[in-house]
């Protein structure tokens, strides 16, 4: 497919709209009825498709986005739905399904902020102890990783930490022992390409597909459910001593251990 002669063409380009929306999305000034947004959000819509393609090609596997039933029958209801979240947010946001792995990946470009946030949510171990469940989520990530935020979440609790703080101190997340964590949210943050040239366009395309190969395969790919350990044979239970072992003149349960006195029936009166 990347022959040039095999007749699929890469993503290069927002369109002509790309930069004036950039630029309306800092100042937040922009607006649902703007053309200009309808088509970098059908754009953005096309970009998740292609990535979902590429990263395909290098798993040898199928990567699609992950929507709604009723947006994959009415592509529109997407349209309208990342028009929505441009206008309010300011953000573009996807998620992208990959086979085997323990949950969707999570794409959200942050224009004002000039940031791309990729993440995934995975639901914590079954460990009675929530320190315990962070102990076994910090196992699976690299040593090296940076630019990492971990949220830990539960019934009546969210907490958030860099995951330099996390290293440090894993009670950073679990600081009362009776609030339950059940899922955890990592996210890396990387650069948003928006280099001032006539690559901006492709720049910015550039950084979505680097930032999510790279959490593929520091994070997600790394990534296992917990699952419970299979449960261990009791002991084997002391052998109950045979009948022949007891003597005929032994007491048995029933018998009382205080000496039995034999009561005298009282002379009848004449």
């Amino acid at each position: 497919m990347e022959h040039d002669n095999s007749g699929a063409l890469a993503f290069t380009d927002m369109g002509s709209s790309w930069t004036k929306v950039r630029e309306d999305a800092r100042k937040g000034v922009l607006r649902k009825s703007d053309p200009d947004v309808v088509d970098v959000a059908t754009k953005f819509d096309a970009l998740i498709r292609y990535t979902c393609l590429r990263l395909g090609q290098k798993l040898g596997t199928e990567v699609f986005p992950q929507l709604p039933r009723r947006q994959l029958q009415n592509p529109k209801e997407r349209t309208a739905e990342l028009v929505e979240e441009l206008v309010a947010d300011s953000c573009l946001a996807a998620k992208i399904r990959i086979p085997d792995t323990v949950a969707d990946l999570e794409v959200k470009c942050d224009l004002r902020g000039q940031q791309i946030h990729i993440s995934v949510t995975v639901p914590a171990s079954g460990h009675a102890r929530s320190e315990t469940r962070v102990r076994w989520l910090m196992r699976q990530l690299s040593d090296d990783l940076e630019n990492v935020v971990i949220e830990a979440s539960g019934r009546g609790r969210k907490l958030a930490a860099p995951i330099s703080e996390i290293r440090a101190d894993e009670k950073v997340l679990a600081p009362e022992t009776d609030k339950e964590i059940s899922r955890f949210k990592i996210t890396h943050i990387y650069p948003m390409g928006v280099a001032k040239s006539t690559r901006a366009k492709s720049s910015f395309i550039d950084s979505v597909g680097t930032s999510i190969d790279d959490f593929y395969g520091r994070v997600l790919q790394r990534l296992k459910p917990w699952t419970p350990p299979a449960p261990k044979l009791r002991a084997k239970p002391e052998e109950r001593m045979q009948d022949d072992q007891y003597a005929s003149t032994d007491l048995s349960s029933m018998d009382s251990s205080e000496p039995v006195t034999a009561s005298v029936a009282p002379a009848m009166e004449t």
